[in-house]
């Protein structure tokens, strides 16, 4: 009885999984092979294109089927996925290597809404690239490589990119953010073109980036992945509005040397590792008089200074005001201000003499905290 149950179950289980190979079965109609999404709404994503040449028009349809994928988003990753684990799991580009290579043009249907996994990896040659307004995603290393692409616009309705998505862009000049509300994936805007390693395991350089302008809306609800903008040869960026914890979205922006605070801020959260990465040309941040509250995150390494202007601004550190801003050597403020209380309680003129205990049994935060940074002074200076 047990037996035939289970040589039951076992063809149950069989029938569903030809059921399912069937449904995600690869359709070929010329030189397009595609997969059929829905066949009830009629729509299908364009999985392989043999042959392209080099002035490429993605067919918005397919005996029938309407075109709203290229390529697939199964296993899209927002943190640091590489194209080699992708490939070897089965995600593929929508050319060859070969005729990646030769294309110079392209053209993408107005109805997709997700451009999948490493779709135009290596399409070394194209310059231009208009994304559809229909557009919700963009998966990992989509446009990995595209070496030539100079500038490119993510339409409102995107809710993800993936990581490495414009990777090895390194001719991309700007990149304009409509949406408001998207999560950006670890190395997103990597743009420099890398060759493996050098002795010291830092990338070797061979085509370097020039991203210098990023455009996004003041109120960027969103999460940014760490790295996200680590392409960002910029010298200044504009803070914006955020409102959600981003992990160290600027991480390895190295030209970086000012950072603007709008005026109409009311709350600043400056988070862990943001500003890492050889920094050493930093300068001071100026916190707006408007500002009621400045969070500075963990291990937030180069920033050496901060002024803050105004009396009911109130600076925190991640864990306790002082306790791990680790890199802050001097704060300017106002005498009596809200800032000059708390830094006057909190921050110790030489914490090396605070914590003096012993470093067996405790964690390595505040191992790194007590013993590396504040062994020197932190400076409060009044302002006028």
């Amino acid at each position: 009885m047990k037996k035939t149950i289970l040589l039951t179950a076992l063809g149950i289980c069989c029938m569903v999984a030809a059921t399912s190979r069937t449904k995600a079965a690869e359709k070929v109609s010329g030189k397009y092979h595609y997969e059929i999404i829905n066949s009830t709404q009629k729509t299908a994503a364009l999985t392989k294109v043999e042959q392209p040449g080099t002035q490429v028009i993605l067919p918005s349809s397919i005996d029938g089927y309407t075109i709203v994928q290229l390529g697939t988003m199964k296993e899209n990753n927002y943190h640091f996925a590489s194209a080699s684990t992708l490939r070897l799991e089965g995600k593929a580009e929508l050319f060859s290597a070969a005729d990646a290579e030769k294309v110079t043009e392209l053209t993408i249907p107005s109805k997709v809404e997700k451009i999948g996994v490493m779709s135009f990896q290596g399409c070394k040659k194209i310059k231009k690239v208009t994304l559809p307004k229909a557009l919700t995603y963009i998966g990992s290393n989509a446009f990995n490589g595209c070496e030539s692409l100079q500038n490119i616009t993510i339409p409102k309705k995107v809710k993800g990119i993936g990581s490495g998505a414009f990777m090895k862009c390194a001719a991309l000049k700007k990149v304009t953010l409509k949406m408001s509300k998207a999560t950006i994936g670890s190395e997103a805007f990597s743009t420099d073109v890398t060759d493996g390693y050098d002795a010291n395991g830092n990338p070797k350089i061979i085509k370097k980036s020039h991203l210098t302008k990023i455009v996004m809306p003041y109120k960027y609800k969103g999460l940014l992945k760490e790295r996200a903008f680590c392409g960002y040869v910029g010298t200044s960026f504009t803070w914006r509005d955020f409102n959600t914890y981003n992990e160290g979205f600027l991480r390895g922006c190295k030209t970086l040397k000012n950072i603007v605070f709008p005026k109409n801020l009311k709350t600043i959260d400056i988070p862990k590792h943001c500003l890492d990465d050889s920094l050493s040309t930093l300068k001071p941040l100026v916190i707006p008089e408007g500002v009621k509250a400045v969070y500075v995150g963990q291990h937030c390494r180069n920033i050496k200074c901060i002024t803050v202007k105004g009396k009911k601004t109130v600076l925190y550190g991640d864990s306790g005001m002082g306790a791990k801003m680790i890199s802050v050597e001097k704060v300017n403020c106002k005498k009596g201000s809200k800032t000059w209380k708390k830094m006057k309680k909190f921050v110790c003129p030489n914490f090396a003499k605070k914590f003096k205990k012993d470093t067996e049994n405790i964690d390595t935060d505040d191992y790194y905290t007590r013993e590396i940074v504040h062994t020197k002074k932190v400076k409060v200076a009044k302002t006028k």
